[in-house]
């Protein structure tokens, strides 16, 4: 008996190499609906009543005195400028939101994550009766993944770089912004006047700007997490296929009444066709932990 040639049919084919970089717009009509329903109401509105609401829920209005100066010059804002003052103020309300629910998603500890326990069943999966991808039932990855692009969505949506452009070009000396850009009379004489909100603006975008930096940290990392979990069956199935191919052989090897029909020619193609899996598995195993370089999973 001929030591037997593993077959590619026997083998599991690999989804092309993990691209954790792309992250490309989603083509789905959620971007437009999170507008209609969540942002648009409070637009509609652009009294000073609902601009001061809108700020208050970014807890950066103080009370007493100060208080009645901002709403003052809530008063004499311009709707252009109260709708960027509701924007940011949803922006931070969302940017707290979205990262205290991202913080909240089930995942190993910092000590176990160094351990890999991320990527790893629980050792009662199978009496369980759920499929696991890694640490998380399927179902949940499941979830994760939808989600992830729904927040990705919204996050886009919010229009956070034309904030900040906003407060910077409010912030840009009038001397300077002279010499750069003709600005209309009656815009620059309201700058004068809307210190106050202009300044409230400001507080409430660098309020948001941590929660902001690391929402964007905890989607990198959950994007890693959720990709490394997608390639992890195929990799225990091409894993487990390379090691019953090598037992195999050496079972054929180690049997004295096998290996005496063991020919040259069989021993090449056996062994050649063994070290193209153990290849093909290890390059697998290095983009997956290139991806997790540096990342405490």
């Amino acid at each position: 008996m001929a030591l037997t040639t593993p077959t590619n049919s026997h083998f599991p084919r690999f989804d092309p190499p993990i691209d954790v970089d792309s992250h490309s717009p989603s083509k789905s009509p959620r971007r437009k609906a999170f507008a209609i329903k969540e942002l648009d109401p409070l637009l509609a509105n652009l009294s000073p009543d609902s601009t001061l609401k809108a700020l208050r829920t970014t807890e950066t209005i103080p009370g007493g005195a100060a208080q009645d100066a901002l709403t003052s010059s809530i008063v004499d804002a311009s709707s252009s400028e109260r709708e960027i003052g509701i924007r940011a103020a949803f922006a931070a309300q969302k940017l707290r939101e979205w990262r205290t629910e991202v913080t909240q998603w089930k995942w190993p500890n910092k000590t176990e994550r160094t351990l890999g326990l991320g990527f790893t069943p629980p050792p009662n999966a199978e009496a369980l009766g759920v499929e696991y991808l890694g640490s998380l039932p399927m179902d949940l990855v499941d979830q994760y993944e939808g989600r992830l692009e729904e927040i990705r969505d919204d996050l886009d949506s919010l229009g956070i770089e034309e904030i900040k452009d906003h407060v910077l070009e409010a912030h840009v000396p009038a001397s300077k912004a002279e010499t750069t850009t003709i600005q209309p009379l009656g815009l620059r004489t309201s700058y004068g006047r809307m210190r106050d909100f202009t300044a409230l603006i400001t507080a409430t975008v660098i309020q948001a700007l941590p929660d902001l930096a690391k929402l964007n940290i905890l989607l990198d990392e959950w994007d890693i997490r959720l990709k490394v979990l997608r390639n992890l069956p195929k990799f225990r199935l091409g894993l487990v296929t390379v090691q019953s191919g090598i037992q195999s052989a050496m079972q054929e090897l180690r049997d004295a009444e096998l290996s005496r029909s063991i020919t040259d020619a069989s021993y090449d193609s056996k062994k050649v066709a063994l070290g193209e899996q153990v290849s093909d598995l290890g390059r697998r195993a290095d983009r997956l932990l290139d991806i997790l370089e540096g990342h405490e999973d």
